[in-house]
């Protein structure tokens, strides 16, 4: 397993890979090269912060030429099993990476998991996109405010 190493300003590094909780309901990813399993569960485990006591998370990922290691999408759904409603701006996403996780979503969806994705040619217009998911009325009352209780 590849070692956590936390850098200034609540970024975690993991690989080549990084997160960081921007605001409590908010997180960026910055995602190089090849994502392992233990990669992705390391960086899981920080988003989980963001968590607690919410029903909606906001999430960017910048891609840098990611691929993914076969069984990895599959692995994704256990780690996400228990997390609130995600809206997530992609920034980055070649064709085939986007189909792929374009379909991941739609299994997810499937299986009653609410998930909203977009992908993005550029970080302004990705988090332009989050913040109008952010203040949409028609989410009044699911909005990332701690849920009560």
């Amino acid at each position: 397993m590849n070692e956590v190493e936390a850098l200034p300003s609540q970024v975690v590094r993991v690989g080549e890979h990084e997160v960081c909780i921007e605001e409590p309901d908010f997180t960026a990813y910055r995602l190089r090269g090849t994502m392992s399993a233990e990669e992705a569960r390391a960086l899981t485990d920080v988003e989980r912060i963001t968590w607690q006591g919410r029903d909606r998370v906001f999430l960017i990922v910048r891609l840098y030429d990611l691929s993914l290691r076969p069984g990895l999408l599959l692995m994704a759904t256990d780690l996400y099993r228990d997390a609130p409603i995600r809206t997530v701006a992609l920034v980055g996403a070649g064709f085939s990476l986007w189909i792929s996780i374009e379909m991941y979503v739609r299994s997810l969806k499937i299986l009653g998991k609410r998930v909203s994705m977009r992908n993005f040619p550029d970080e302004a217009s990705a988090r332009a996109w989050l913040h109008e998911q952010r203040e949409r009325p028609s989410h009044a009352g699911r909005k990332s405010r701690p849920s009560a209780g």
